[in-house]
């Protein structure tokens, strides 16, 4: 049976060289939380942003290369924001905040408000990133940025809204072909060696200088070109709600529901004991991400979300599967006797 999770392969004869181009945008997420905050808060070096307690790694390594300080608020069980404690950290004065739309099922736009009555003077920036279908204003926010690399198979580009009126480098970001090496060589049926050590040395290159300051390529804008969207959106909710019903027996729920009008990135459950249950899928050629690591250097600040960190599991239900690999991920769900962690903390 064919594997189930990791990233995109593409096809070379997908690419089409001559194809138009997009808008100058940077080449991923943190360039483009990078860039934000450069321009937004120019002057202001050394000032603090307001991050949620659970987010990914690279979120804080952005907000620490552009010259800021992290500070951190609570996300309730839901992943909505603690109104109580984001009121705490907007009273020390923050130059801004940023909220996360969660595997995209995340709609952040009354916490936004919120903060936008808090803390009047505060930038507020809307993290799209596992929601690339909303084409949409950002909710309120000042800023939203997304990333198109973690829902469709391209290499790069993150548009931020409204447009950065920053200069980027023409030239593609160096992870950028990386990335594309091994996503060919991954459809190719290459050794898993081979495209896996490709696709880790472009995961390696996010952090460069030059990727940080580079703009989305002409790869992504061809392959972009490509795409049904509309049709990869219907086709992740079918498979979220197949899902979703082939483990109610097993007592798993999503950790937000679905909303009809959204498109998830992911089905993300708290499981007791996940790492041996995210082995076990392994073994059975099913890779299902964990949301996320904690992040280094933040252990106390970030104690407050450590259960949420050790449980999560991200179910696979992109595009690439229908129905019956939905089922085949429910059956090795129960064969492996997941069970889900209800624990509040």
């Amino acid at each position: 049976m064919r594997p189930i999770g990791g990233e995109f392969e593409i096809s070379s004869a997908s690419l089409r060289v001559g194809s138009p181009t997009m808008p100058p945008q940077p080449a991923s997420g943190r360039a483009a939380l990078f860039q934000i905050l450069r321009h937004a808060l120019a002057g202001r070096a050394g000032a603090h942003v307001a991050l949620p307690r659970y987010l990914c790694e690279s979120v804080v390594h952005a907000v620490t290369a552009a010259g800021f300080i992290p500070c951190f608020y609570d996300v309730t069980r839901d992943l909505r924001a603690d109104r109580a404690d984001l009121s705490r950290v907007l009273a020390s004065g923050p130059a801004a905040v940023m909220f996360i739309s969660y595997f995209g099922l995340v709609d952040s736009a009354d916490d936004i408000a919120f903060a936008k009555d808090a803390g009047p003077e505060t930038i507020v920036i809307q993290d799209d990133v596992h929601s690339p279908f909303e084409r949409r204003d950002p909710t309120g926010a000042h800023y939203a940025f997304t990333s198109l690399r973690k829902a469709l198979p391209v290499v790069d580009g993150a548009p931020v809204t409204p447009r950065l009126p920053v200069p980027l480098d023409a030239s593609p970001a160096p992870f950028s072909f990386a990335k594309l090496a091994g996503a060919f060589a991954k459809h190719a049926r290459a050794p898993d060696g081979a495209f896996l050590r490709l696709l880790a040395d472009g995961e390696q290159m996010l952090d460069l200088a030059a990727s940080y300051s580079g703009a989305m390529s002409w790869m992504s804008a061809s392959l972009l070109a490509s795409l049904d969207l509309d049709d990869i959106a219907k086709q992740r909710r079918e498979n979220f709600r197949t899902l979703e019903a082939a483990i109610a027996p097993l007592g798993l729920e999503s950790i937000v529901p679905l909303d009809g009008r959204r498109v998830p990135l992911f089905l993300p459950v708290r499981v007791q004991d996940r790492d041996r249950v995210r082995r076990g899928l392994a073994a059975r050629g099913m890779f299902c991400p964990a949301h996320w690591p904690r992040p280094h250097g933040h252990d106390d600040a970030l104690a407050p979300a450590r259960r949420l960190y050790d449980s999560e599991l991200s179910l696979i239900i992109d595009q690439r599967y229908d129905g019956s690999d939905m089922e085949r991920i429910a059956e090795a769900l129960r064969d492996l006797d997941a069970s889900s962690d209800r624990t509040e903390a």
